[in-house]
């Protein structure tokens, strides 16, 4: 879909900078679907100058999602977003073309996907059979993988 008509048919996803809740009860509060999540990123720029993102491109032929430069590096990356990020995995994403992904949910202990890193708003756990969202944005923006 093209970034006009997704500015279109999700207006009412436009809004102004707010701060993300610390813990969250359902990730279903905010976004219904992936398509809500990415056309949130998409049409909201204090969004995704949060990541550190700018001059967004919409890929309209497949995979990445978007191709964007990072602040202070000036470089093209190419960005898959998601909803859950095991949903990379699960749609048959190559890492060929792939520098990101940017999701709003993520395991606590998943930081890379076929070796692609993960940057998420909220990582979850299961804890006593059920799932606990915690923001970690900050984190996974400055997180380094020394490995």
């Amino acid at each position: 879909m093209k970034l006009n008509k997704i500015k279109c048919r999700f207006s009412y996803l436009k809004s102004g900078s707010f701060e993300f809740p610390e813990t969250i009860s359902s990730p279903f509060d905010y976004f219904k679907n992936e398509l809500e999540f990415m056309s949130f990123f998409l049409i909201n720029d204090w969004f995704y100058h949060r990541f550190g993102i700018y001059d967004i491109r919409r890929n309209v032929t497949g995979s990445p999602d978007i191709f964007a430069s990072i602040i202070g590096s000036g470089d093209d990356i190419g960005i898959e977003v998601e909803y859950d990020a095991s949903n990379f995995s699960r749609h048959g994403h190559s890492p060929n073309h792939t520098d990101l992904i940017i999701s709003f949910i993520r395991t606590s202990q998943t930081r890379k996907i076929k070796n692609v890193p993960i940057w998420s708003v909220y990582r979850y756990e299961a804890i006593e059979g059920r799932r606990i969202f915690t923001y970690t944005l900050d984190e996974d923006i400055d997180y380094k993988d020394d490995r």
